[in-house]
């Protein structure tokens, strides 16, 4: 089921690498099977999928959009990107929460994150970072995993939380912090008696699923409590055209020129739509690096002077 777009109710949008875990994630929120799911290093998801559906399959109706997964395997970031931006202009039109997924095992924001951030705001502007709240899949809501915490021997919440935020800060430029919230979807993916197997305990096996109610009870509060987020007046090609000179970076001088050219555009962010205020800035950077670091290898230096027009 789809909606138009002058009369969508709450959406929520998520993002996130490959193997993530966004089409199990949407399948918790709408208690359905209906989103795709990938276990692997290639995407399931090659185009966006909405879906219209009542929240936990009896509750209000919200539409989910389950957006193409980022570093994968084969090489397809700069399409994806692409066909996300002309879904997100086209068919989804506005978004009341941006759901950016991490695994909570390994919660860093890696390059492929990064450039994806970095070119949905150069395209839609800072106010999309007002709409994301961060979601760490794989979390374990055991008596095992509290303690584990709590100990030391594995991440806590606020850790994660803030640890990330510091990164997103750093990389996109933005100045606040995103909320966060933490899923273990097995809970919806597993059958009753697999659950009674995994969480013996009734008492605990109770807690576990008061605390995913909880965590999805966020998602829809996040959805439902803010006004929506324009998506409409945006142009694919640029989000595309970002995306692909950082992957021909990669791929032409090695991820360290990659990084360089990250790092220089999260601090030019602003002036994206100023190509000769972005030339003099980025010119004014390569000196810096030179004067300070010594000689910087030609390559290097040429990369940081990349043409910024189409």
């Amino acid at each position: 089921m789809t909606s138009s777009i002058g009369s969508s109710p709450p959406t929520v949008c998520v993002l996130g690498a490959t193997g993530v875990g966004k089409g199990a994630t949407l399948n918790a929120c709408f208690g359905t099977d209906r989103f795709g799911t990938s276990f692997g290093a290639a995407s399931h998801t090659i185009r966006p999928q909405l879906l219209e559906l009542p929240w936990r399959g009896r509750g209000p109706l919200l539409r989910g959009v389950d957006l193409c997964g980022f570093s994968d395997s084969e090489g397809r970031d700069s399409d994806f990107l692409g066909e996300m931006v002309r879904c997100l202009k086209e068919e989804v039109g506005q978004v009341h929460c941006f759901l950016l997924l991490l695994n909570s095992q390994e919660a860093r924001v890696g390059r492929h994150i990064k450039d994806m951030l970095l070119a949905l705001r150069s395209v839609f502007g800072d106010g999309l970072l007002r709409h994301v709240l961060l979601g760490f899949t794989r979390w374990d809501y055991s008596r095992r995993g509290r303690l584990l915490r709590e100990r030391g021997y594995a991440a806590s919440e606020e850790a994660l939380r803030a640890g990330v935020n510091a990164e997103l800060r750093k990389a996109v430029g933005h100045g606040h912090d995103c909320d966060a919230v933490f899923l273990d979807n097995t809970q919806h993916m597993c059958s009753p008696s697999e659950l009674e197997e995994m969480y013996p305990c009734a008492d605990e096996r109770a807690a576990v699923k008061a605390a995913f109610d909880a965590a999805l009870d966020t998602v829809l509060a996040a959805a439902t409590a803010s006004l929506p987020f324009s998506t409409r007046g945006i142009e694919p090609a640029i989000a595309q055209r970002d995306v692909t000179r950082r992957e021909a970076a990669a791929r032409e001088r090695g991820e360290g020129a990659a990084c360089q050219l990250e790092a220089e555009w999260a601090s030019v962010c602003a002036t994206l739509h100023e190509p000769a205020r972005l030339e003099a800035r980025l010119e004014a950077g390569a000196a810096e690096a030179q004067h300070s670091f010594g000689r910087v290898p030609p390559w290097l230096f040429g990369s940081l002077l990349l043409p910024v027009s189409a």
